[in-house]
């Protein structure tokens, strides 16, 4: 990724994001890898609380057990709040991406940025799916950044 570094006294140092269509789509990338360990975690949230469950059932129940419990269901509920919302901002930002990438004006376009950052594949698989050479699934890669850039600017 390339950076550009202000050198001003206010700024400096600072480095600044040359590529804001990269940055949308890594960051795009980046939540919803984010949702899928969220989900994880609530599954074995639910599996330890399916457990306690079952445990204090054979056990008579004290203060610290109970508390224990309680724990673990408010953690629960915290983590499906946090998918719901994680959930929508992730909605939200693929229906804005899709219509950017749909927009692009060529076919190896669409597919270098929907394989690269909707289906998050590694580099070497995107060139093997595009079934192109590393140095044309690059240029359609820029070229596609550039176009969704243009886009962004317009709106």
């Amino acid at each position: 990724m390339r950076h550009f570094v202000r050198q001003d006294n206010q700024m400096k140092g600072v480095a600044l994001l040359a590529n804001p269509a990269k940055e949308l789509l890594s960051q795009f990338k980046n939540e919803k890898n984010k949702l899928e360990r969220y989900k994880n975690q609530l599954v074995e949230l639910n599996s330890l609380a399916t457990s306690t469950t079952s445990q204090l059932k054979d056990i008579v129940v004290t203060s610290s057990n109970t508390n224990t419990f309680d724990n673990q269901m408010a953690r629960i509920s915290d983590l499906k709040t946090e998918i719901a919302n994680q959930s929508l901002l992730v909605s939200i930002e693929m229906q804005k991406l899709k219509y950017y990438v749909n927009s692009l004006s060529d076919d190896k376009y669409v597919s270098v940025i929907k394989l690269r950052y909707f289906e998050d594949l590694p580099w070497f698989e995107v060139q093997e799916e595009m079934g192109c050479s590393e140095r044309a699934m690059y240029s359609y890669h820029g070229l596609a950044l550039k176009e969704i850039n243009k886009m962004m600017d317009v709106q």
